[in-house]
């Protein structure tokens, strides 16, 4: 690391001794300089003007800044700072700054703020990524030499101490990763000493109290106090307060796996959406899911965790099940925010007759030669549910067309992923079979294989190979139970219904209170009840009812099943 060669020497010469600013020569003022000495010389400035407009590369205008960008992971490189073991590096610095703080970190590399300055440039990327008064930002220019951290949580001279003894040292020697891992656990320590960032101590707080309230914090993590979600009445709460351990434990699980089945419907439509309009009009919705495809990962990372820490250490168990619980509202809740907009843009109800035709092709080219039974059940529904789209629409039945023809969609969607003929990896493979019977398969599965892909990028793969092994077992175990399940019910459906519950195309509409719903079905149904033994949110549970059901769309938990009103699929 220390021997890596990053181009920049001789660059910090330019740097003004006096502010540490970097000091751009002007070009206007270059070509002044050069006109001055041709008129010394005898030569006419009109003869220097063509030699230097003939001259390749010469150009006159001033130094373009590199624009300020979303950001939407904890890293962003569009500088190529960093190789491949780099970047992991860095990224697993901001993980385990969530890890330790509860916050947020993202670093971002770019060649060059240009005319902005640094402090600028790093809090208008915060603006346009829209990032929490909680994040945490560190952006470097890589050819500058310069860097900048932003954050509402900390105040402008601690996070200018950092940029100035922490990362901006590094950079000198030429360590663009150094700089953001040294920068991750200065912003840890920090945080440490501000303790929580929205503030206990007000204004008129009596001495006594605030000096109890002090002494309570200083013992509890911060997200205990934060960390809070939205009951089934909207009233927030937190459930590190009403629930037992156990209870955390299978709310956590739950919850995990109900964002990953919205996270996996909305991809999926977006994915229908951006073939429709082309990937310009999807961009918003796009980075929200990378967003909550990050936060996620970290939700997952926290679950594998958990489930190694030992029976004794209740407290860190409590408090790494809060934190996975309010996570995932964090997701749902983002998910379900740009819903309106989403339909805006699909303008589904105008459209059936057009997109039920693209369909029907689509289900004409595919294959039915009995390799996937899964694949094979799908097709026969998919086409069926084209037809009874056309009816409904025919019929004046809008409502019931649009929730067919999604039904139709997803399926044909995951029938293209079942038959897709290219190599995959075995992690690819697992992840496959996971995602087209997520309606049977749980949070132990899930959570092997959102690890593995991690681990897997990180460049550990025989960890990723075994948990990827681990995650199968738990997946074929799924499955096989839920069927055991189908067997014993008196109204299974037709056996293309069955393959759209399987898959996780067709969700049950009742659970569509978000996290606070979950939370209420653990206690029994209400937030403040006794227990229940139910599983979830795999099928066929105690209390399911199929004619309820509805396939899938883009957002959370609250609002992806919201295409009902077909009636029985």
């Amino acid at each position: 690391m220390c021997g890596r060669s990053t181009g920049r020497t001789g660059r910090r010469s330019s740097r003004s001794s006096t502010t540490g600013r970097t000091v751009r020569a002007d070009p206007a003022r270059r070509f002044v300089w050069v006109c001055r000495i041709g008129q010394d010389q005898g030569v006419k400035i009109t003869s220097l003007i063509a030699i230097l407009l003939l001259v390749p590369g010469l150009s006159l205008a001033p130094v373009q800044a590199d624009d300020p960008v979303d950001v939407s992971t904890s890293l962003t490189d569009q500088a190529g700072a960093l190789d491949k073991s780099e970047a992991a590096e860095v990224r697993q610095a901001a993980s385990d700054f969530y890890s330790d703080t509860g916050q947020r970190l993202y670093v971002v590399y770019v060649p060059t703020f240009g005319d902005l300055s640094p402090k600028k440039w790093a809090a208008e990327t915060a603006r346009v990524s829209g990032l929490g008064s909680a994040d945490l930002l560190l952006a470097i220019a890589t050819d500058d030499g310069t860097a900048a951290s932003h954050s509402k949580a900390f105040s402008d001279d601690d996070l200018d101490a950092i940029d100035r003894d922490t990362v901006e040292p590094a950079l000198d020697e030429g360590d663009p990763t150094k700089a953001a891992v040294n920068a991750a656990a200065a912003y840890t320590d920090l945080a440490d000493d501000h303790g929580l960032p929205w503030g206990w101590i007000v204004l008129g707080i009596v001495v006594l109290l605030a000096a109890g309230a002090f002494v309570t914090m200083r013992l509890r993590r911060r997200f205990e106090h934060t960390h809070h979600v939205l009951d089934e009445h909207g009233k927030p709460v937190d459930p590190a307060k009403i629930l037992s351990l156990d209870e955390l434990h299978t709310v956590a699980a739950r919850s995990l796996v109900a964002v990953d089945d919205a996270l996996h419907t909305s991809r999926a439509e977006l994915a229908d959406a951006e073939a429709q309009y082309g990937p310009q009009a999807v961009t918003r919705f796009q980075a929200t899911l990378d967003r909550a495809q990050g936060t996620m990962r970290e939700a997952f990372m926290l679950h594998r965790r958990l489930g190694t820490l030992a029976p004794t250490a209740e407290a860190e168990r409590r408090r790494t099940a809060a934190r996975i619980i309010a996570i995932c509202e964090e997701v749902d809740l983002a998910l379900d925010a740009h819903v309106e907009a989403f339909d805006r843009l699909r303008d589904l109800e105008d459209r059936v007759p057009s997109l039920l035709d693209a369909l029907a092709e689509r289900a004409d080219a595919l294959p039915t030669n009995g390799d996937d039974d899964q694949a094979d059940r799908l097709l026969t529904t998919a086409r069926s549910q084209i037809e009874r789209s056309r009816s409904a629409f025919d019929d004046e039945d809008v409502r019931a067309a649009v929730s067919r023809l999604r039904a139709a969609e997803d399926s044909i969607a995951q029938i293209e992923m079942l038959l897709d003929p290219a190599p995959v990896s075995d992690l690819a493979a697992t992840a496959r079979f996971v995602e087209t019977r997520r309606g049977a398969i749980g949070a132990a599965a899930r959570t092997c294989i959102w690890e593995a892909a991690r681990l897997d990028e990180l460049g550990s793969a025989q960890e990723a190979a075994a948990l990827v092994e681990e995650a199968r077992k738990h997946a074929e175990a799924d499955v096989a139970a839920w069927r055991g399940r189908r067997e014993q019910k008196e109204d299974r459906g037709s056996s293309g219904f069955e393959a759209m519950v399987l898959g996780g195309i067709l969700v049950d509409r009742r659970r569509r209170g978000g996290i606070g719903n979950v939370i209420a079905r653990v206690l029994g149904g209400s937030s403040h009840g006794g227990g229940s033994g139910e599983r979830f949110p795999g099928s066929d549970e105690p209390g399911d009812n199929d004619k309820l059901r509805a396939p899938g769309s883009y957002g959370g938990t609250r609002t992806r099943g919201r295409r009902g009103g077909a009636g029985r699929f």
